[in-house]
């Protein structure tokens, strides 16, 4: 009787052990994978960074070229404007090119 309670008893131990060494494995798989993850987490802060710099930078640019856009189609106007006023001004100096008199003098 004895040798049977010191039988399962030894068993019961080597069962434990058994379960601490698959427990411990495990343990040590999860802090990997943990630090795995930290380093990746850590990693991907750094770009999100990065990203944001990169975006706030091209947020001014595309401000600033908006801006010029919308100045360029200011003078644009002013342009056409101009254009507009100096085609008419060349149309009656065309119309009093063609309807002055036209004198012949004959050389002698």
């Amino acid at each position: 009787m004895r040798a049977d309670v010191e039988e399962r008893h030894r068993q019961q131990v080597e069962a434990l052990q058994a379960r601490n060494s698959s427990l411990e494995a495990e343990a040590q798989q999860l802090r990997e994978t943990k630090f795995g993850l930290e380093a990746r987490g850590s990693e991907l802060g750094h770009r999100l960074a990065a990203v944001e710099g990169t975006l706030a930078s091209l947020e001014t640019e595309a401000e600033r070229l908006r801006a010029a856009a919308a100045a360029a189609g200011s003078e644009k106007g002013q342009r056409e404007a101009e254009l507009s006023e100096l085609r008419a001004k060349l149309r009656a100096a065309e119309e009093k090119v063609w309807f002055r008199p036209v004198l012949w003098f004959h050389a002698v």
